[in-house]
């Protein structure tokens, strides 16, 4: 996934984020709640365009559009992941084997674990039995 920040030249400091699946279908938006209603109407406009459509927008009618840099570091994964017992230091080393693809997608399948966790009940694992058995690839 590749998320990105629409900003307008007029307000720089209102940016709305849209990330997009590898096959450039939108799957969130994020929206400043303080924007004014023209720019938040301008965003939300936006959001009906394919990841392509976007970047074709870039510098036009004002809109600026930037990738936006995952952060993919252990230290982001331990504090997300929420459950801070087992070998924090074997856990890391194995964070470390990872693609950066995979680390990705193991920062983004916490939420959807964490939700299957709340529905069934089920303990949650130790982080470094999340990366080792590569628990986000499971279907909940």
């Amino acid at each position: 996934m590749k998320t990105y920040s629409l900003s307008h030249r007029s307000v720089a400091q209102f940016k709305a984020i849209f990330t997009y699946r590898e096959d450039g279908l939108l799957v969130s938006a994020v929206y400043p709640s303080d924007a004014p209603a023209d720019i938040l109407m301008g965003f939300i406009r936006c959001s009906k365009y394919k990841e392509q459509e976007l970047l074709q927008m870039n510098d036009q009618q004002g809109l600026k559009v930037q990738i936006q840099n995952a952060d993919l570091s252990f230290d982001n994964f331990w504090q997300l992941y929420a459950y801070k017992v087992g070998a924090k230091k074997k856990s890391e080393e194995l964070w470390k084997k990872l693609s950066e693809d995979d680390r990705a997608d193991a920062i983004k399948g916490i939420r959807k674990y964490d939700n299957y966790l709340r529905r069934t009940g089920i303990a949650k694992v130790y982080p470094e039995r999340y990366i080792k058995y590569r628990r986000w690839e499971d279907e909940y």
